[in-house]
């Protein structure tokens, strides 16, 4: 946040999104995304290794906010590793 600050790139930080089942709100799941600029979503993680599972979650969190790109910060470590993902 504090880079887009710095860049004045416009962002929205989600800290939950809704939930439905079936169109039935659920309630509220907690997450910790950045959308820069309505176009990216940044999801900063600290994980060893980033699996299949992770990307896929991912992929699912790009549909629900309605984005096609977005980057997993992977902070583990000595060194930031970037993954972009895109979806159709």
């Amino acid at each position: 946040m504090v880079e887009f600050n710095e860049l004045n790139i416009p962002y929205e930080f989600k800290r939950h999104f809704d939930v439905y089942y079936e169109d039935n709100w659920i309630g509220k799941q907690e997450c910790r995304l950045l959308i820069a600029d309505d176009r990216v979503l940044v999801a900063p993680v600290v994980l060893k290794e980033i699996t299949e599972a992770e990307r896929v979650r991912f992929k699912a969190h790009l549909r629900r906010f309605g984005l096609k790109l977005g980057l997993l910060a992977n902070f583990h470590g000595t060194k930031l590793t970037i993954e972009p993902i895109r979806i159709g």
